[in-house]
């Protein structure tokens, strides 16, 4: 070690001082170190590979393998470095390295490694989740398709903290990408070694889900995976290949880098066709296209056992029903026969089905979709199962906009005391005047005092700062302080002065600024002030407009803020009379001062322009909800996101579990999500998932009454041609 970082590795005994004379294990940086000095001892050694201390010598044959070992010998002598021959392995045909069996033909993991992965319970917590990600990409090489099928996983991740060991909420989606990772694990791919005489590529391919590459080396008439040394790249974006060719001068920063990334692997980039580009546009596609066919032959078996078709075949109905012989082929099928259109019967089990074939197609409203089906099938109650079906899907749910969420105005509690509660926002970023660019604003409660103070920046410490300085040196410790969810208020930064000071903070809901409308609503009044002064910078204009603010009439408070702080009006310019206070012992001005203030409250005021309000009556008793996303979208982005779990409510809030984290949410951005039983949900994400091409049959259609959405079962009514009748469902419970 160097003589000046000796020193740096000392250690406290009972016997004394000691410190390391050699590098030891354990320090910060030994490892990059050793690794550094390897790769300079063997540099230029193309077939021998260093892992800090492990070195693998790759040899064609036997004689090949001793000039090998002495080259590697001759350089390790030179640089002073000593072999343990215990632990040294010599011309054997396969080894174990790293976790990876390695032999003549290529490598693959430990089947030992594969066991321990593959015996890993089913993760609990957010942290088990990384761990055991981590674990199965370490050999992700061998995995292909794995940024796909990892992806339900990846998502459990999104927006998670590093160490959190907050409970998963395991889906079937969730458990299925698990075991399809330990089966694929299980079934490692063998990458073959490259050949160094044969043509290398790698072709490239991406889609708005991910990105699909393989590296292949052409042997005979076909194409076979490899990873490492030179190749080219076959791809059908274009404009990559012109990519070397052009001037630096026109490339943005962003760009350079990425040219730079790519060439320390190859610059020689080709194009191809996509209809040629058949493995990497296979990789970045979804395995197939979810179509729900309806087939002849099962409804046919399925008419066979069915007990409505039964009864409604011996009873007396509407329908005329008959055996039909489908067009070019044997199946025949029972049909209503009662209209100008051939009306085929559907079993209970293919009735969610039909509907999802055509509501799909283009998604309409429920008189729609109720006409286009009852146009072209039959089956008893079709009307009360469309309309529940459609009421319940999930894309329009989160597509539609029928009305939104006005929830009545609340009642802030009012303190009973000055400077108790304030309230604090940010303002910016405003024209640069003399190096500052923002402001820190907070009002009290009680008397609507205001303060400003003007910031460089508004990094997370500059606030907390500002606010220290500004507000607390001057007026002491807030009880309560209300801000918004501004980055710089729920830092730990920010946190740790609120705990520092025992101050309670509460945080407005996401996309709630009302909730903090006192500092809003004064934020515009001082812009208007601010920009009155349209001579001076706005830091120059700062002081004179705060100080009319603080000394302006309230009608609530019957006072200005001033006389609620100080217990008299201030001073202001031009004032040419000071008012005449009569003289008084300080005991009497102090006990007098307080009996004013105490006898200060604010009148309840009223709610101007008030709108009108509106509050879904289901969102008192659902179990989910959606989501409206108030955040500026692309286009065609759909404007709700969930459905998310319900876990508790208020009157003007819900917590609701998103991405596995309790999210507090105002009302004022939701609606009720509408979903059928747990055995359609999952019907329906069966249907919704890529590569299904026949959906399970839909439980929920046997059994409308144990729907959510049924009404109870009454006595069928029927007209004096024996036709039965179907009443609309808003007016069934007044029909006895």
């Amino acid at each position: 070690m160097h003589e000046d970082d000796k020193q740096k590795t000392a250690i406290i005994t009972p016997f004394g001082l000691f410190q390391f004379n050699f590098m030891t294990f354990g320090l910060r940086n030994a490892a990059q170190t050793m690794q550094r000095l390897m790769d300079n001892a063997l540099q230029g050694l193309d077939f021998c590979f260093v892992y800090i201390d492990d070195l693998l010598i790759a040899s064609s044959s036997l004689e090949e393998h001793l000039d090998h070992l002495k080259q590697v010998f001759d350089r390790l002598r030179k640089f002073g470095l000593v072999l343990n021959s215990d632990k040294c392995v010599f011309a054997v045909e396969n080894l174990s390295f790293l976790g990876h069996k390695i032999d003549k033909y290529g490598i693959i993991p430990l089947p030992e490694k594969v066991e321990a992965i593959s015996n890993f319970p089913r993760p609990k917590t957010v942290q088990d989740l990384r761990r055991f990600l981590g674990m199965l990409n370490f050999f992700r090489r061998f995995l292909p398709q794995a940024a796909q099928k990892q992806l339900p996983l990846q998502k459990m991740l999104s927006k998670c903290k590093k160490r959190d060991k907050t409970p998963l909420n395991w889906t079937d989606e969730s458990d299925q990408a698990f075991q399809n990772c330990i089966n694929d694990l299980k079934e490692a791919t063998h990458l073959a070694h490259p050949n160094s005489n044969a043509t290398i590529i790698l072709m490239t391919d991406a889609s708005d889900r991910a990105i699909g590459g393989c590296i292949q080396q052409r042997e005979g008439d076909s194409w076979k995976p490899l990873e490492g040394t030179k190749f080219t790249i076959l791809t059908d974006h274009k404009p990559i290949t012109y990519a070397f060719s052009q001037k630096i001068e026109k490339l943005s920063p962003r760009q350079i880098n990425h040219l730079n990334f790519i060439a320390q692997f190859t610059v020689d980039i080709k194009h191809i066709s996509g209809k040629d580009n058949v493995v990497a546009d296979a990789l970045s596609r979804i395995e197939s296209i979810s179509t729900y066919p309806l087939a002849y032959e099962d409804i046919a078996r399925s008419q066979q056992d069915d007990e409505e078709l039964d009864l409604l075949l011996k009873q007396p109905t509407s329908l005329t029903l008959q055996k039909l012989q489908v067009p070019n082929t044997d199946v025949m099928l029972y049909c209503d026969i009662s209209t100008q259109v051939i009306r085929p019967y559907i079993p209970k089990t293919y009735r969610y089905q039909v509907f999802r074939n055509l509501h799909d197609l283009a998604h309409p409203g429920v008189r729609a979709i109720v006409r286009l089906i009852c146009s072209r099938f039959v089956w008893p109650k079709m009307k009360q199962d469309i309309d529940n079906f459609s009421r319940s899907c999930i894309a329009c749910q989160k597509s539609k906009i029928f009305r939104h969420v006005h929830s009545p105005l609340a009642e802030f509690k009012v303190p009973n005391q000055r400077f108790f509660h304030i309230n604090i926002d940010l303002i910016g970023p405003l024209p640069s005047s003399q190096g500052f660019s923002c402001c820190l604003t907070a009002i009290d409660s009680f008397s609507r005092w205001p303060e400003a103070k003007p910031l460089t920046d508004i990094r997370a410490e500059t606030v907390a700062q500002a606010l220290y300085s500004g507000w607390i040196s001057r007026f002491g410790v807030p009880q309560r302080i209300s801000t918004d969810r501004s980055a710089q208020f729920t830092s730990d930064v920010f946190h740790s002065l609120a705990k520092t000071f025992g101050i309670r903070l509460s945080h407005t809901a996401a996309y709630h600024p009302q909730a903090n409308g006192a500092i809003e609503k004064w934020h515009r009044t001082l812009k208007a002030a601010i920009m009155c002064h349209t001579s001076v910078h706005w830091v120059s204009a700062l002081p004179a407009v705060l100080l009319g603010l603080r000394t302006v009439f309230k009608e609530d408070l019957q006072c200005s803020p001033a006389e609620m702080v100080y217990g008299e009006n201030l001073c202001l310019p031009s004032q040419f009379f000071a008012q005449q206070q009569p003289q008084a012992a300080y005991n009497d001005f102090i006990k007098k001062l307080k009996t004013h203030i105490q006898q200060l409250r604010a009148t309840p005021t009223s709610n101007h322009s008030a709108k009108p309000t509106f509050v879904y009556r289901d969102l008192s008793v659902c179990s989910h909800v959606f989501l409206r996303v108030d955040a500026v979208q692309p286009s065609l982005s759909q404007p709700y996101t969930g459905p998310y779990k319900v876990l508790s409510r208020t009157n003007k809030n819900f917590i609701i579990l998103k991405d596995n984290k309790k999210v507090t949410v105002t009302i004022d951005r939701l609606k009720p999500a509408h979903l059928l039983l747990d055995n359609v949900n999952s019907s329906e994400r069966k249907l919704d998932s890529p590569g299904v091409d026949t959906p399970s049959p839909t439980p929920s259609a046997k059994e409308p009454e144990k729907s959510a959405m049924a009404l109870p079962e009454k006595s069928p009514i029927l007209t004096r041609t024996g036709r039965l009748v179907h009443f609309p469902v808003k007016y069934r419970d007044f029909v006895s």
